[in-house]
């Protein structure tokens, strides 16, 4: 008797913790998608905004006339998750202009189009890789009230999120 009870609570144990996991999924990565939120909330951005919704120092990358690249190094996320690296690009005047964006650098757990699209609902492909390396990619975009989110999935792991690039409405295509 005592055995039967250890099965049936094992295989509860693991009935649980695999239905979770299946309902939990658009959930998975939510560190992620409220930074991605809160980055989105802050535009236009400058640097010391920025540097406070990451809470990270940047640094000075490359600059010329025309603008300025500060980035920063590595930010945990969640247990499986990170960021090896972001940046943020401003007009030499250091303003959000409209070629300025931030740039996210995904590490760690492979983010699928099914968790992106769990969390921004419909996504459109507007670049298509042109077979001539395995770092071009597809790039998915989503359309928010402050500007867009665009999704890049590198050739050498097609399934897995690379670079969050976020920009104002205001940006060139």
């Amino acid at each position: 008797m005592a055995r039967r009870k250890n099965k049936l609570f094992v295989l509860a144990i693991l009935f649980a913790t695999t239905t979770s996991a299946a309902v939990g999924r658009p959930n998975e990565y939510s560190e992620l998608w409220l930074l991605i939120d809160k980055i989105g909330r802050g535009m236009p951005l400058r640097k010391d905004k920025y540097e406070a919704i990451i809470n990270s120092q940047l640094y000075l990358r490359d600059s010329d006339e025309y603008g300025a690249e500060w980035s920063s190094g590595p930010i945990p996320l969640q247990r499986t998750l990170g960021i090896s690296e972001t940046s943020l690009a401003l007009d030499a005047s250091g303003r959000f202009g409209p070629r300025s964006g931030v740039a996210i650098k995904i590490v760690g757990a492979c983010v699928t189009t099914m968790d992106v699209e769990s969390v921004f609902g419909s996504i459109k492909i507007i670049h298509s890789p042109r077979g001539h390396s395995l770092e071009e990619a597809t790039i998915y975009r989503a359309s928010r009230e402050w500007g867009y989110v665009d999704f890049s999935f590198k050739e050498i792991a097609p399934d897995c999120l690379a670079t969050i690039i976020l920009s104002g409405k205001n940006r060139p295509d």
